[in-house]
């Protein structure tokens, strides 16, 4: 009876221990997930949080192009209005001209500053904002005569910048041959050496003359009142309707 009663006690107190120290295990193991939960969700938290309150921008990829001043005159007023909508610029420098032909066919998003072409190039749609206004202008040698009747003259050549629509489009009803020249820069540098009796450039309402020339001896006389506008691909085409309006508060401020 009494070896019996040992072999009783000796179990419960084998138990007791057994529970004793699976409750010491539990317990750190416990432990151990509390202060991992501590250490590492308060970092999780404020990375959520922190990419919560900042906000995220799509973006749109818009060339332009080297040598072309008015186009850097613009290109701030194009970053405020996509960046109220949501939107960041990327810009890509390219050769004159070139720009439109990589956002007509969707490899670039938008065209900072042009005359209409919508009609030429149709998978390009018009802001209906006018982004600003100017002139058409022919600058004439002293030594010419300066009128719009050079036109007329298969002989005359006429400097115009390579890729500029403007002159594109005023030139293909003229008799007239063109000289093209790389950008503006390289255009005054030669006018001002004599090298071009007549160049075609623009006026711009707000900022003047987008032509750098060394003084004012020369003629000049204008041709046309144009309008220029921001256009987008069509792939951009739902955005008009919130560009219009971010643009038109732009040009307000």
């Amino acid at each position: 009876m009494f070896y019996y009663l040992n072999d009783k006690f000796d179990l419960y107190a084998e138990s007791t221990i057994l529970l004793l120290t699976l409750n010491k295990i539990f317990m750190d193991m416990l432990k151990q997930l509390i202060f991992m939960l501590l250490v590492l969700i308060p970092p999780f938290l404020l990375v959520h949080s922190t990419n919560a309150s900042t906000p995220k921008y799509k973006t749109v990829n818009i060339p332009i192009e080297s040598g072309v001043e008015i186009l850097h005159l613009y290109k701030n007023y194009i970053v405020l209005a996509y960046k109220s909508i949501g939107y960041k610029v990327n810009f890509h420098e390219v050769s004159p001209g070139r720009g439109l032909i990589e956002v007509n066919e969707g490899r670039l998003d938008a065209v900072i500053l042009r005359v209409d072409i919508s009609d030429v190039l149709t998978n390009l749609i018009k802001i209906p904002v006018p982004l600003t206004t100017g002139s058409i202008m022919l600058y004439c040698q002293k030594s010419v005569v300066c009128h719009q009747s050079i036109f007329d003259d298969s002989a005359n050549f006429i400097g115009v910048i390579r890729g500029s629509t403007f002159s594109a489009l005023y030139m293909s009803h003229q008799q007239a041959g063109t000289y093209q020249v790389v950008d503006n820069i390289k255009m005054a540098e030669m006018f001002n050496k004599d090298r071009l009796d007549y160049i075609l450039t623009g006026e711009d309402d707000r900022y003047g003359s987008i032509l750098k020339l060394k003084d004012d001896s020369y003629q000049k006389i204008t041709l046309q009142k144009v309008s220029a506008y921001h256009f987008v691909n069509r792939k951009l085409a739902h955005l008009i309707p919130e560009l219009t309006v971010a643009i038109q508060n732009v040009l307000n401020q």
